[in-house]
């Protein structure tokens, strides 16, 4: 069995592969064993009542799941004070308090709370009903382990003996990582992902996302490549720092966010907006019509567009086309699971023109060693960062860095 340690136990540098090994030990059948008895566990019952602590979109979504699996939750506490009396998904929202009151003694309250851009953390969630005096309390991992055909995969969030199944390449991606807090980062994810332990994984980075200090070296003839460029956040952090550039090419294929990015861009001054590009496109692995499909999975996943056009359609393209005659040196990828895709169809141009990479590897469980073993195998000579930008586990960023802009020196 796999014995649990915190990787903040022991020195805080300690990023040797000894800790990756003692994470990687167990056996799949007992993970596999694991991952179906650890609700049961925390619940003391089988068919114990369940509260959810949380009525956003995961409290929902999973609500929608106990009911089609035949345990529906008996309540719904939040500490939004407008919900409380109100129904979700036909279940009754109470207070913490009351719903601690109520059901404290009995259910096995689950923290349905986990989303980027905020904050909160389990531990705070656990504390708040720790001290209401609930006596069973749980993240939802265990839950979604227990019905994982109805709850996974929700982005990081799977089945943790599919970590296992891959040890091979999880560790040969931890080889790729240049610099010990990296490798503490890849150590606490993958801890993360076999665990379920929310309270390993390290606060988040204040730099602004996907432009990390102290990695690599601008240039001021940068071409700089934003797919996934939503409403010009990230442009808007490039642009704080500096605006000498040759060009900056941003494909955002959502209506809605291209029009906003269209009327940030209109407000810039006229010798930077004319360095910029913006096509509503998606970078794919093949020109085809695609689209979003929100059901099956809770990450929103391009799926094959069949039948007649449909205005929701995204139009999908490989920046190995898209790039053949223009010049790429940085690439930043942050299109909702679909980045892999996106890297094969940018093959050619990678190997080309070796561009700094900033890609998101939260999106899948696997998108941690996947991605940065598919750059290595286009280009053998990168040195490969992790830098967290949001709580739990969202916003996680792998950077490839070609050796000749690199800053750090690939200890």
């Amino acid at each position: 069995m796999l014995v649990e340690r915190n990787p903040r136990d022991g020195a805080a540098g300690d990023t040797s592969s000894s800790d990756l090994e003692r994470l990687l030990s167990e056996a799949v059948a007992d993970c596999q064993k694991r991952e179906q008895t650890a609700f049961d566990a925390h619940s003391g019952a089988a068919h114990a009542p369940i509260v959810l602590l949380g009525a956003g979109q995961l409290g929902r979504r999973t609500l929608r799941a106990l009911e089609r699996v035949g345990r529906p939750a008996v309540a719904v506490a939040d500490n939004n004070a407008a919900l409380w009396g109100t129904e979700v998904e036909n279940v009754r929202v109470y207070s913490p308090a009351e719903a601690a009151s109520r059901f404290g003694k009995v259910a096995t309250f689950v923290v349905s709370i986990w989303r980027a851009g905020g904050t909160h953390r389990y531990e705070q969630s656990r504390r708040q009903l720790h001290e209401l005096g609930c006596e069973r309390i749980t993240s939802i991992a265990p839950l979604a382990w227990k019905y994982a055909e109805e709850m996974l995969p929700h982005y990081c969030l799977d089945l943790p003996h599919r970590v296992l199944e891959e040890a091979a390449s999880v560790r040969a991606a931890f080889g790729l990582l240049g610099d010990a807090r990296s490798r503490l980062e890849y150590r606490a994810q993958l801890r993360f992902r076999l665990l379920a332990d929310f309270d390993c994984l390290p606060h988040p980075d204040q730099e602004p996302q996907y432009l990390a200090d102290g990695l690599f070296a601008y240039s001021d003839d940068e071409d700089f490549v934003d797919a996934g460029a939503y409403d010009g956040d990230t442009l808007r952090s490039y642009l704080s720092s500096r605006d000498r550039f040759a060009s900056y090419t941003a494909l955002e294929p959502d209506p809605p966010n291209f029009e906003a990015l269209q009327r940030y861009v209109s407000s810039l001054p006229s010798d930077v907006a004319s360095r910029i590009e913006l096509l509503a496109l998606a970078a794919y692995s093949s020109r085809q019509r695609m689209r979003i499909a929100w059901s099956g999975s809770a990450a929103a996943a391009l799926v094959s567009a069949d039948g007649p056009p449909d205005p929701s359609d995204v139009e999908c393209v490989t920046l190995d086309e898209l790039f053949a005659g223009r010049r790429m040196s940085f690439l930043k990828l942050d299109i909702e699971g679909a980045e892999p895709d996106a890297i094969t169809g940018a093959a050619a141009v990678i190997r080309r023109d070796r561009p700094i990479i900033a890609v998101c590897v939260y999106h899948l469980q696997n998108h941690l060693w996947r991605i940065p073993l598919l750059i290595a195998s286009l280009v053998g000579d990168y040195r490969f960062h992790l830098r967290p930008y949001n709580e739990e586990g969202w916003d996680l960023v792998c950077y490839a860095v070609p050796r000749e802009r690199s800053l750090t020196s690939g200890e």
